[in-house]
């Protein structure tokens, strides 16, 4: 399956797809209102593509079907993405209001609406990284006036 976005009539973003095999394509659909793909990912046993659609999180199968992940001011700013199972991990930089926030979000996409965590930092030293079921990420700690970064891993279930 190769999947891309565009932007349609009336500027909606649609997600494409294209069912390949080796005599060529079989199939392709066009889907108003699934986003721009950000990762494949399995749930249940079905393949999906985990899309941003504005400020919608939605995996879409590969008939198209789309269903909502979570509603979310961030998601527009979502600058990575990466799922693993059930779990998948946001980040971007906001800057409504002549802000610039970083962000990290934690999100279930096995429940709609499921936060699993975030975090709202005027600094991020690197994006989190997803490796398998562990999060890695380096976070800046302060005590007794020093600064120090550290390499946290946080296993997920």
């Amino acid at each position: 399956v190769a999947v891309a976005a565009a932007a349609g009539a009336e500027r909606v973003e649609e997600l494409c797809s294209v069912l390949v095999s080796r005599r060529g394509a079989l199939n392709q659909a066009t889907h108003a209102n699934a986003g721009v793909p950000l990762d494949a990912v399995t749930l249940a046993g079905r393949a999906q593509v985990l899309s941003r659609a504005g400020r919608r999180l939605v995996l879409c199968d590969l008939v198209g079907q789309p269903r909502r992940v979570v509603t979310s001011e961030f998601l527009p700013w979502v600058m990575r993405a990466h799922a693993h199972g059930r779990v998948a991990v946001l980040s971007g930089r906001e800057a409504t209001e002549g802000r610039r926030r970083w962000f990290v979000q934690l999100l279930d996409l096995g429940e709609e609406n499921r936060i699993i965590d975030q975090g709202i930092w005027d600094a991020l030293p690197a994006h989190p990284q997803l490796l398998g079921r562990y999060l890695f990420a380096i976070e800046q700690f302060s005590a007794d006036g020093q600064s120090a970064l550290w390499l946290t891993r946080r296993r997920l279930a």
